[in-house]
């Protein structure tokens, strides 16, 4: 099967660039690999392959390895991706706290670490961040210099054409030109990306999306909002191995508000009700009776938030990225009921005599705690190894 399905017409240019990120990406997932390889496997022409490989050899983002087995004929010359090729780094911006990353070309981690923000303002997130980066790039020894971008994973709407926060309300901005900001403080190319969408890349390409062409990401935190009013919800769509935004970049944006399990109990149960989650935790446990409504009542609003989104896009995997193990213990059942029970999906699989349907796969991963970094970058890993950036079109 030919890896490029599609033709892609336009300027010699872009058609370039889009057969380079296919050779690209082929040897990240299957190299090392021969120039003849990389012809039969893309389909492109085998004079092309080797303009692209030379091109990238020159530029450093492959290298030759030796030769191969022969099959009959000369031994052909195998390559692979040059890891050292270039490096980047990823920051994660939480409500108390920075998380970051430096990675090499093939994504493997270089180093992480994490810097306390003293509070969410622009100023403070700035000047931790810039401490971050020296600390990440001591430990890593890799020098600010040789990082070629700066990938940024905010909670909250993100205008990344305009390189905006249009809207957080876990740091409590509005209209806040962050990339353009932290580029001029810390000397390096930003980019911005949805928390939820960073948790979605960072799944498809090293995590339990991994496989799937296309998946739905849920990101529910509990221990990281400091407010236990609402449950933070958010959700990045990953098509075809791009985090998709569409045409007004709000893809995945979800106007849904739901009840914070610590709010509920303590609106049902009063002055009994737990003071932490730990508590609210052990209690469900040892008095299941009087919290199982509770935790049933979040279960099917997660569900109706997710059946949504699987009706919409069909997706080959739904993962639920949380910073809150004990979800899988408490909804994850209800969850999955609530979708069965609402989704197309769920209603044809249960027809009879229906053969051959497979309903997505409903997955509950833990957040590590760089997790969202390295998602963040790996947007910009994909754009600096000449994975194109159709700035109008609505994949990013």
């Amino acid at each position: 099967m030919l890896i490029m399905e599609t033709l892609v017409s336009g300027k010699p240019q872009l058609n370039r660039r889009i057969n380079a990120s296919i050779v690209l990406n082929l040897l990240r997932r299957e190299g090392p690999l021969s120039r003849a390889d990389l012809a039969k496997r893309t389909g492109i022409r085998s004079t092309s392959i080797s303009a692209i490989v030379e091109h990238l050899l020159t530029d450093r983002l492959v290298r030759e390895i030796g030769r191969g087995k022969s099959t009959g004929g000369r031994h052909p010359i195998m390559m692979e991706l040059n890891p050292g090729g270039l490096y980047a780094a990823g920051i994660e911006i939480g409500e108390d706290a920075l998380n970051g990353v430096i990675v090499d070309l093939s994504g493997k981690l270089l180093s992480a670490e994490s810097m306390p923000l003293p509070d969410t303002s622009v100023e403070a997130v700035g000047s931790a961040g810039n401490a971050l980066l020296d600390s990440l790039s001591k430990s890593s020894q890799i020098s600010r210099e040789e990082l070629s971008a700066v990938g940024v994973a905010v909670p909250g709407i993100i205008a990344k054409n305009e390189g905006q926060v249009i809207f957080s309300r876990p740091l409590g901005w509005t209209s806040v030109p962050l990339q353009l900001l932290l580029s001029a403080q810390w000397g390096v190319e930003v980019n911005l990306l949805n928390s939820a969408m960073a948790g979605a890349m960072e799944e498809y390409f090293i995590g339990a999306g991994h496989g799937i062409r296309s998946l739905l990401y849920v990101l529910v935190n509990f221990k990281r909002s400091r407010s236990y009013h609402l449950a933070s919800l958010g959700c990045g769509i990953v098509l075809d191995g791009r985090s998709y935004v569409g045409e007004g970049q709000l893809a995945g944006e979800i106007n849904v508000d739901i009840e914070h399990p610590m709010s509920a109990a303590s609106r049902r149960l009063g002055d009994k009700a737990p003071r932490s989650l730990e508590e609210l935790f052990r209690a469900s446990r040892e008095h299941k009776e009087v919290y199982e409504s509770i935790w049933n009542a979040f279960a099917a609003e997660l569900g109706k938030v997710i059946s949504w989104g699987m009706d919409f896009l069909s997706p080959g995997r739904v993962i639920v990225g949380t910073d809150t193990l004990e979800l899988d213990e408490f909804v994850r059942r209800q969850t999955v009921e609530e979708i069965g029970a609402r989704t197309v999906a769920g209603r044809v699989k249960s027809l009879p005599g229906v053969l051959g349907f497979k309903t997505p796969e409903i997955v509950f991963s833990p957040l590590r705690q760089d997790t969202l970094a390295r998602g963040a970058i790996v947007p910009e890993l994909q754009e600096l190894s000449l994975t194109p950036l159709l700035r109008d079109s609505v994949l990013m």
